[in-house]
């Protein structure tokens, strides 16, 4: 009876174990998912004095991703590294517009647009046109992963904004309400990036 009691606590000591090495393999994923790798590019920075530097920039990626950007590392502050490879800090308040290739070959575009005294992160431009998108990255408070709201304005400075619980549908007809034509556009296509992109342009026409 002895040496079946043993075999249970063993079998039970090795089911343990086995767990807890799991649990060390998913928290080393998850640790490596979220560790930042610090990379540079080259970037073209305009201040609000109209200033324009074309610097190197100090920016993050993951190490699981290397080529994909952490945009949180520009948009609150840029760190520009001189010919003298001195860092420097430049905030998203003294930026008007900063541009840059990113490790993917996609042209970005960052520009200070601010709307309210607790406002202080660089929006990535996406669309430049009658209705303009932009994109507002923050940080998720639990992990500190990357989460973003789309904003659009159109040329009568009404604004929307566009996260998971809200209707893209809805908020884009709002915002094309004076070309009619396009509810039943926005009604039959999936809210994708390209469709978008699509109605935001056939609003021009």
């Amino acid at each position: 009876m002895k040496s079946i009691k043993y075999s249970h606590a063993h079998s039970k000591q090795n089911k343990l174990s086995k767990m807890k090495f799991y649990l060390f393999l998913l928290l080393s994923f998850s640790i490596q998912f979220y560790v930042k790798a610090q990379k540079i590019l080259q970037a073209q920075i305009i201040l609000n004095n109209n200033d324009t530097l074309n610097r190197n920039i100090k920016v993050k990626t993951t190490l699981f991703f290397p080529d994909n950007l952490d945009e949180l590392s520009v948009n609150e502050k840029i760190v520009i590294i001189d010919s003298l490879k001195k860092k420097h800090p430049i905030y998203a308040t003294e930026i008007k517009k900063m541009i840059f290739v990113d490790f993917m070959q996609r042209k970005r575009v960052f520009v200070g647009i601010f709307w309210d005294k607790h406002d202080r992160t660089l929006k990535e431009l996406i669309h430049d046109g009658k209705i303009k998108w932009y994109r507002a990255y923050y940080p998720n408070l639990y992990d500190g992963s990357i989460k973003h709201l789309e904003i659009m304005i159109n040329e009568n400075n009404e604004k929307v904004t566009i996260d998971v619980l809200n209707s893209k549908r809805k908020k884009l007809k709002e915002l094309t309400k004076t070309k009619p034509e396009l509810e039943k556009v926005i009604e039959m296509n999936e809210m994708t990036y390209e469709n978008i992109l699509t109605i935001l342009q056939l609003y021009v026409e």
